[in-house]
């Protein structure tokens, strides 16, 4: 029964938030400007890279169990339009899994992302794991960024004792 109301906790939450980012970024060109406007300040301040991802769920230094599926769940500046994507890499194990875009314009639209991380690909060791979303264009390669989130990996009958 928690797990149903964390999951619709979770599904809520990825609703309102859809709601806020589709208000804030719903048009091709304020997409632009607000690439533009990153670029400009990156050359003008020396900034080096603009922050165009973010991990929303699990959150840093969250628990979760060691060996289990773990959905991800983030937000990006990328809309349907802009040929960006996000890709997913837990403890450094290569290659960079592509996340599922999941925002109101289809397939493309990467303001709200998934991406569910199995054992298959690279299990969730017991202690510190680290989770990394990386944003990237297609139609520009210097417009690349990265998002951290250390994790720690328990084991289930550990999980069980905290949900109790």
């Amino acid at each position: 029964m928690q797990q149903k109301s964390i999951i619709s906790f979770v599904l809520l939450s990825s609703i309102l938030l859809l709601g806020v980012l589709t208000i804030s970024i719903s048009t091709k060109q304020v997409y632009e400007k607000t690439i533009l406007s990153y670029a400009q300040v990156s050359n003008t301040t020396g900034l080096s890279k603009i922050h165009g991802v973010k991990i929303l769920s699990p959150t840093r230094g969250q628990q979760v169990p060691a060996g289990k599926n773990l959905t991800v769940i983030g937000t990006s500046i990328a809309n349907a339009t802009s040929k960006c994507q996000v890709d997913i890499i837990l403890n450094g194990i290569k290659p960079y899994q592509k996340a599922t875009a999941t925002g109101p314009g289809g397939a493309n639209d990467y303001l709200l992302w998934s991406f569910l991380l199995t054992p298959k690909y690279a299990p969730i060791k017991v202690g510190l794991n680290q989770l990394k979303a990386r944003f990237f264009c297609t139609d520009n390669p210097t417009l690349v960024s990265y998002y951290s989130a250390n994790i720690t990996g328990v084991a289930t009958s550990t999980v069980n004792q905290l949900q109790k």
